[in-house]
Formats: structure tokens, C-alpha cells, sequence
């Protein structure tokens, strides 16, 4: 088919361009995060595999106390559950879907991945298709900068150089830490919950996105992350904050990421090559 970059990248492409939806990434962090809904985290942790399934099966209820009852059922709650079998929650919910393609490929997900986000697409879907068409809008993206042919938003808290950015950041400014000290945010969390905000300035910005009810609930006013749940009241101060001081913010993540590439060229400049 022309090479794995060929493909790769076509694929990539057509996601890039296509209409998309965070609702199973949100229900997925609403349903592991919310404190709103930690007493029934430690139900869920407690109950029978029988009453797990009762609790997905259960269409009168809240999506996110489904979701709550599919992770758990599905063994992504917690380490010390006993309840495990990922295989029940797609059997049950095909049983309540006719969109068969939409179980087997969440499942398919599942298998490759492991990611709990693959329980919860059909409950998504379920809600998707009995609703009102979705109303594609587009995020408001800043100006984009480049390194190195890299876009800084792609530092995120997922590569190594994202980290220290994090890390830098609460360095060089002792009143975000401190607020987030005021949060009850422990020093070891902090870079985490920087890069949580990152993501919800820039990272997690998209073109086309499909606005309806289930996604604008769980998205608003701002995506469910861990580090949006942690800093609770002081999360607008901190947003503010970060907003205001994005220039040096930027400096930091170019400066790291230009440190990088010198560092990689200098170590190819002096690799030793094998000659016959």
C-alpha cells in the first residue's frame, strides 16, 4: 500500500481533517475524577460482577454512573478490584446496542490498547445517534510557533522535554506555585497539573469539533482532567494566571526544545561511523 509512513501518515491526515468528539475521553475522566462521584466509586469497587452489569444495563440511570459501573466491571477502576472482565461489558452492552459495528470496534480498541476510553464509546454512541444533529464548531487555536519543525503545543506532559517545561515553569514562578500550594496540590503533583492546564490552553484546542449535548456537559466549562478536579475554586486564578504569563511560557517550552535538538545533532556530529 505504498510503506507504513505512506498509510500512516493518510490516516493521520483524514483524522486531522474529519469532524471530531471528546465525549468518551471526558466521560472517561469524569467517571475516574469527579469527586462528585467518589462515594460511588468505592460502591462500584465493592459491588458484585452481578450488580456491575444490573448498574451498566440500568438506561434510566446517569451515563456517568454507567460509566462509573463499566470501568469497574471492566477491571480500570483500581488496582485492588476484583471485578475484571472487560469481555462482559462489551457482551452486555451489544445486547443493548444495534449498532454492532460500533461494540466490535470499541472492542478491537480494547484489545490493542487497553485504555478504559474503548468501554465507553458505545455508551457515547448510544446517546450520540438518538439525539439532535451535533453542530460543528471550531477552537479558538493562538498563533502557532515551530521549532525545529515542531509545534510547542505539541510539548505536552507526555514527553520528556513537556516535563521539564512543566517542571521549569514552577520554578521560575513562585506565585503559581504557591496557589497551587493553597490548593492543597502536593509539589510532587504540580508539573502534572501545569501540564493538565497546558492541554486546556493549547494542546486540547481542535479544529471541528462536534458540538451536542453529552460532549458541552461533560466539557464545560473546561475538560475533566485530574489537575482540573485538584485545584477545584482556584482553577480560573490559575488559568488566568498561566494566560497571562503564556509569552514566557512559550520562551521556556522553545528554549527546551531547541536544547534537545542541538543535543541530538551533536550526538549524531560525533557518532562514529563504520568503515571497511
Amino acid at each position: 500500500m505504498g510503506g507504513e509512513w505512506r498509510v500512516a501518515s493518510f490516516l493521520v491526515k483524514q483524522m486531522a481533517e474529519d469532524l471530531k468528539c471528546q465525549a468518551a475521553c471526558d466521560l472517561l475522566m469524569t467517571a475516574l475524577n469527579n469527586p462528585a462521584y467518589e462515594l460511588l466509586r468505592v460502591d462500584m469497587l465493592e459491588a458484585e460482577c452481578r450488580d456491575l452489569v444490573k448498574a451498566l444495563s440500568d438506561q434510566e440511570t446517569l451515563i456517568e454512573h454507567r460509566a462509573v459501573a463499566a470501568v469497574a466491571l471492566g477491571g480500570g477502576l483500581a488496582e485492588e478490584q476484583h471485578c475484571r472482565f472487560p469481555d462482559a461489558v462489551f457482551g452486555m452492552l451489544g445486547l443493548m446496542s444495534k449498532d454492532s459495528h460500533v461494540i466490535v470496534t470499541a472492542q478491537a480498541g480494547w484489545k490493542l490498547t487497553r485504555n478504559p476510553m474503548a468501554m465507553l464509546l458505545p455508551l457515547v454512541w448510544e446517546q450520540f445517534i438518538s439525539g439532535p444533529e451535533a453542530i460543528e464548531t471550531t477552537d479558538v487555536l493562538p498563533p502557532v510557533q515551530l521549532v525545529a519543525g515542531i509545534p510547542t503545543y505539541a510539548v505536552d506532559q507526555f514527553t520528556r522535554i513537556g516535563g521539564q517545561v512543566a517542571r521549569s515553569i514552577i520554578d521560575h514562578h513562585p506565585a503559581l506555585r504557591q496557589i497551587m500550594k493553597s490548593a492543597g496540590i502536593h509539589p510532587a503533583k504540580m508539573a502534572r497539573v501545569v501540564g493538565d492546564l497546558m492541554f486546556i490552553l493549547e494542546g486540547g484546542l481542535i479544529k471541528r469539533r462536534a458540538g451536542w449535548e453529552l460532549a458541552d456537559k461533560l466539557s464545560q466549562p473546561h475538560r475533566p482532567l485530574p489537575g482540573v478536579f485538584l485545584l477545584g475554586e482556584h482553577l480560573e486564578t490559575v488559568i488566568a494566571y498561566m494566560t497571562a504569563h503564556a509569552a514566557h511560557i512559550n520562551d521556556l517550552r522553545q528554549t527546551h526544545l531547541s536544547s534537545y535538538h542541538q543535543d541530538r545533532y551533536a550526538q549524531q556530529a560525533h557518532r562514529p561511523t563504520n568503515v571497511r
